[in-house]
């Protein structure tokens, strides 16, 4: 192409010919050279295009593209003589017009050939462009737009999309990204302390998205970490009494998991002294939670009682409030409370009533935690089979979640189950995985009927 280009090689007819001056033809050193070459030798308005396109991306939308380069009256020409060069091609045409460079090194050199202050200048036209032609839809954008900002290096704008996009990976359960998106968030506010200093509330909500994240898939002691300095701005941002409550709530589950029941009903018993009179809400319920679990956990004839009267309390007016994931759980505690009182037929209502609600909200944790607990029922039925298939599927929705925590516990019960079938070679397996996790995790109750299994 580049010596088509240079005219060094022409067509005659339908035959390729090569002109003598071929041979003192300078062939550059890198693939780089050859295309920067080539997009050197572009018209100036066209060789802009390019590098406007560059900057979007290996694939770049018509009307974006008009938007930054403001050419949108010639650019369609422009386009075409960049398609005619074999640098670009149409992608699609619906639902909006869109290319594509041709091969991603023509995207990376064009781009590398602009100066960093007018590639940023680019980035931030970029940015505007997303949020003015896409206004409607903005949430389908949020990671484009942090990383045009954040290459713009406008830090506030930045951290606002990085946090926007944190929590939409999130709920996902794209963990890995949404951690990359909250750290550079923690990264740009402690790098830029007057913009730390004045959004304190940026950084409580990146350290909530991390916690939630590493709890989510098991580092519990990370999460304890990042909920306790959450807690720490969020007393002294003064934050309402009901959402530093639900920062209690998700402190006590990473207690809870290190087998520290008593810190937890002590961070219960506090977070309903905060509510006050407000005992009927999903806080209030969060913190009955926390106390009924604790003392479920601690064991005993009152430990026992106790739990019992949250959870009844809690059952009073949960249906009245909205669902969340954090709500999940205390369903699930209801749940159980009706089994142990074999009570089938509420216990039944229950969970048809979180299954429906889990699926709308589309919450992993509480449609693997279901898929546990129904293998329980089999289970103490003596139908294992049919246990060890609920237990399966409560594990593979735990692994695409990536909840390492609730994997162990769908792995351990497997591996009980193959035992009282007694098929002992299987059952090491998942009892020796489980183990791995807990051991990771740090739930010494667990780690001890794990190895007590194996």
């Amino acid at each position: 192409r580049s010596l088509i280009d240079n005219g060094i090689v022409y067509r005659e007819g339908n035959i390729w010919k090569a002109k003598a001056e071929i041979e003192a033809f300078p062939v550059p050193d890198t693939i780089q050279g050859v295309i920067m070459s080539r997009i050197d030798r572009l018209e100036e308005e066209v060789k802009y295009v390019l590098q406007c396109a560059s900057v979007i991306g290996r694939l770049f939308r018509h009307r974006l593209l008009a938007y930054t380069s403001d050419r949108e009256q010639e650019l369609d020409q422009y386009l075409w003589k960049l398609e005619d060069r074999d640098l670009i091609y149409e992608e699609r045409a619906v639902p909006e017009l869109e290319y594509s460079f041709k091969h991603v090194l023509t995207q990376e050199t064009a781009y590398q050939s602009l100066l960093a202050r007018r590639r940023s200048a680019f980035h931030r036209k970029v940015a505007e462009g997303i949020e003015a032609l896409y206004r409607e839809r903005l949430e389908e954008f949020y990671e484009q737009l942090a990383y045009h900002y954040d290459e713009s290096g406008d830090v506030e704008k930045t951290v606002e999309y990085l946090l926007k996009a944190g929590e939409k990976a999130r709920l996902a359960y794209q963990n890995e990204e949404a951690i990359r998106y909250f750290q550079r968030a923690l990264e740009l506010l402690d790098a830029s302390p007057p913009l730390g200093e004045s959004r304190k509330d940026w950084g409580l909500e990146a350290l909530k998205g991390l916690g939630q994240i590493y709890f989510g898939i098991g580092r519990i002691p990370e999460a304890e970490e990042h909920f306790r300095q959450a807690i720490a701005i969020g007393k002294e941002i003064r934050l309402t009494p009901r959402e530093l409550v639900r920062l209690y709530h998700w402190l006590g589950r990473a207690l809870f998991w290190q087998s520290r029941y008593e810190e937890r009903i002590r961070l219960g018993e506090g977070g309903l002294a905060i509510l006050g009179d407000d005992t009927e809400s999903v806080e209030a319920a969060l913190m009955n939670l926390a106390i009924a679990v604790g003392s479920l956990w601690l064991g005993g004839a009152g430990n026992i009682e106790r739990w019992r009267e949250f959870i009844l309390r809690t059952a009073q007016f949960i249906r009245r409030l909205p669902y969340s994931e954090e709500v999940g759980v205390a369903y699930l505690q209801i749940c159980e409370l009706f089994a142990t009182d074999k009570n089938m037929e509420e216990q039944l209502k229950w969970f048809d009533e979180l299954e429906e609600k889990a699926r709308r909200h589309r919450d992993l944790e509480a449609l693997g935690s279901l898929h546990s607990y129904r293998g329980g029922r089999f289970e103490g039925t003596g139908d294992l089979r049919r246990a060890i298939l609920e237990y399966q599927k409560g594990l593979d929705i735990q692994t695409k979640a990536g909840d390492s925590k609730h994997e162990s516990w769908s792995l351990g019960s497997i591996g009980r189950s193959l035992l009282k079938l007694g098929h002992l070679k299987e059952a090491e397996e998942p009892s020796n995985r489980a183990l791995h996790i807990l051991e990771q995790v740090g739930n010494k109750r667990d780690i001890a009927w794990a190895h007590l299994r194996i």
